[in-house]
């Protein structure tokens, strides 16, 4: 199990990264379209990623039992951005 501050200090360490691409993209005038379309990629995944974590989060919320909406018989509720890691 990985302690929570290391996955604090990941998201934080990754959203910095995702900030200095961003910023580095706003100078896209200096790069070639090879390094643009790797980090307008890069920029996407990593966000789309941040995303999903905090998506992922809400379920968690639920008394930690996510596996509950199936003993049931129901589904659990449909959401957007539960995709951890991109598909390519």
């Amino acid at each position: 199990m990985v302690p929570a501050d290391a996955g604090a200090i990941a998201r934080h360490c990754i959203g910095e990264l995702s900030d200095d691409i961003g910023r580095v993209l706003k100078a896209k005038d200096r790069l070639d379209e090879t390094s643009l379309a790797h980090l307008s990629d890069v920029k996407k995944r990593i966000d789309k990623a941040l995303d999903a974590q905090y998506s992922l989060s809400l379920y968690s919320g639920m008394g930690g039992m996510g596996g509950f909406w199936f003993r049931t018989g129901e589904k659990p509720p449909e959401k957007e951005g539960m995709t951890v890691l991109p598909t390519q």
